[in-house]
């Protein structure tokens, strides 16, 4: 709303917010991983798979609402484990807030508040073990609390949401339904197949470490179980329904990022672990004349082969990333049948025409199996025409080009053509 009223009805008030949102949740990510784990290491290896990640760039760049499902979920996470950890009223509020903010944009998050609950049980028993008496009980206090805080933001933002729904079936419909993948004929992975492949090897390490943690210490690992309930929530309502298009998918790409970082980074240490029991040596660089040799920096041989070994890998995925959405996706030919290029002047025209005028869009033919007005979603956002009452209110409707062609439109109304 900010960006519409600032760039008026533009493609940039669609597009600004959605490339923000992109770069900060790539941010969130960092910030979250690093709380998680204290691990830079790992919040950087995290931040950098989400950032290269092709999809996450298509829908930073096209404005699909969807985009803030992870950017709210991420960032409410975030405000959560930070509360958590230091009892904090106002962070817990802000979590809750960023969470029910993010179910407006993406019923993929309508299982969320399972995560945060089973976490904060975990945390509890935890602190319960961990902790003495006083402090466990000063700490449960808090935390139950901050808990309340938490899910009160929560459920007062996303009432007026549940409401609606709960009166309407068709919204109900298609709050569940409208998350088509809206490229037929570019149906890639989510995740390119090295980074699949490290994100498997984090996944079975977060159920080991999260068994492991009950045997040793008679708790569950907390951290592991945020982010196994954040992979099992967030692809729930996509399992449940049948209906796993990627839209729902973007919610669970930042943990996927963190299981593919977690796995790298494991994979790296054993690498180095292994290289350094075979062989010893040191590289040093030359030292300063006149300076004891002593005085060089020097670092294991395993170290700096590793190190060499991570940055030829994350160079060739960041080449790879980069053909697939410059070459792959940008020459497929359904994105310029789902993407027209008259976009920001058919905005202009409708803005300088009365609302009195009646008028048509004609939208260019969807393939098959897809919605036939997926075209058109960005006009409908901006110009609030995306129910049948927004229309009539707004004289503006749209044809598919078979409805066009059939002239099924009011005779002396202003068509404009989609494409």
């Amino acid at each position: 709303a900010a960006a519409e009223k600032i760039f008026g009805t533009s493609v940039w008030a669609l597009r600004l917010p959605a490339v923000l949102a992109g770069l900060l949740t790539v941010l969130g990510s960092y910030l979250l991983v690093r709380s998680l784990f204290n691990s830079w290491e790992i919040a950087a290896l995290s931040a950098f798979f989400l950032s290269v990640s092709s999809w996450h760039i298509i829908y930073s760049r096209l404005g699909i609402s969807a985009v803030f499902a992870p950017l709210l979920l991420t960032w409410g996470a975030f405000f959560f484990w930070h509360a958590l950890s230091r009892g904090q009223t106002i962070t817990f509020v802000l979590g809750g807030i960023s969470v029910g903010l993010g179910m407006y944009s993406s019923s993929a998050l309508a299982l969320t508040p399972l995560l945060f609950l089973v976490t904060a049980l975990v945390y509890r028993q935890a602190i319960k073990r961990d902790f003495t008496h006083t402090r466990y009980l000063t700490s449960r206090i808090q935390m139950l609390k901050g808990l309340g805080w938490f899910f009160f933001a929560l459920f007062a933002v996303a009432s007026p949401l549940v409401a609606q729904l709960a009166q309407s079936s068709a919204d109900a419909a298609w709050w569940f339904s409208d998350i088509s993948l809206p490229f037929t004929g570019w149906n890639v992975s989510l995740l390119f197949w090295p980074v699949q492949v490290l994100a498997a090897v984090g996944f079975i390490r977060s159920i080991v470490k999260f068994f492991k943690s009950r045997f040793a210490h008679v708790h569950f690992s907390t951290v592991h179980t945020f982010l196994l309930f954040w992979f099992l929530t967030t692809l729930g309502p996509a399992l449940t329904t049948g209906n796993a298009a990627l839209l729902w998918q973007l919610a669970v790409l930042p943990v996927l990022c963190v299981f593919a970082a977690e796995g790298l980074w494991w994979l790296a240490n054993v690498a180095e672990d292994w290289y350094h029991a075979r062989d010893v040596h040191l590289l040093c660089a030359p030292g300063e004349p006149g300076k004891p040799r002593r005085h060089a920096l020097c670092a294991r041989e395993s170290v700096a082969v590793v190190a060499t070994v991570l940055i030829l890998l994350l160079g060739s995925l960041t080449i790879t990333e980069y053909n697939r959405y410059f070459f792959q996706w940008a020459s497929n030919t359904n994105v310029t049948r789902l993407f027209p290029s008259n976009t920001a002047q058919v905005l202009e025209t409708i803005r300088r025409t009365p609302d009195s005028i009646i008028k048509y869009i004609v939208v260019p033919t969807a393939a098959a199996g897809q919605d036939p007005f997926l075209a058109a979603q960005p006009i409908m956002f901006l110009t609030q025409t995306s129910t049948p009452e927004q229309q009539k209110a707004k004289n503006l409707s749209y044809l598919t080009r078979e409805q066009y062609e059939g002239r099924q439109y009011r005779r002396g109304a202003f068509v404009i053509p989609l494409e």
